[in-house]
């Protein structure tokens, strides 16, 4: 789609997510709540059951298999805004490399507290979150997106 105005045009920009539909694990699992549901592309409502979960455990991870090393520039995190999910993600970092021991990877060096976007700029096949505080609780999120790009808009207009 592209609108053009006198000489210039504006095109609208969607960014490639390079985690949609990508396989990968958690630490452990509740049945109906499997990490598929962090690469799904439905960054919607949580309230139907649409998100990842835990069990109660401390240092809990996500990990995201993107397939081949690949760049990661930014890294989305939807948090669980249902019931008391909305905090759960506090005390949490972010790391990328190609270990599957998440903890030899390198850190992003961001917190990640209430999800977001965050800029990260490393390379590496896994893309790991995971929980820092020593607290046994459930831990999940409604959607990881990954891009190669940093600073992009992933869904909107671009001029």
């Amino acid at each position: 789609m592209a609108v053009v105005l006198g000489a210039l045009s504006v095109k609208t920009v969607f960014a490639e997510n390079i985690a949609r539909g990508k396989s990968g694990w958690m630490t452990s699992t509740i049945s109906d709540l499997p990490f598929e549901k962090c690469t799904d592309g439905d960054y919607a409502d949580a309230t139907a059951l649409e998100y990842c979960k835990t069990n109660q455990e401390v240092n809990p991870e996500i990990t995201v298999d993107l397939g081949e090393v690949s760049h990661v520039g930014m890294i989305a995190v939807f948090q669980i805004e249902v019931n008391a999910f909305e905090h759960r993600l506090v005390g949490s970092e972010l790391r990328v490399g190609n270990s599957l021991i998440a903890t030899e990877n390198p850190g992003c060096g961001v917190p990640v507290d209430d999800g977001g976007f965050y800029d990260c700029g490393l390379w590496g096949r896994y893309v790991t979150l995971r929980r820092t505080t020593p607290v046994n609780d459930y831990y999940g999120a409604k959607e990881i997106a990954v891009w190669p790009q940093t600073n992009i808009c992933p869904l909107g207009e671009a001029s």
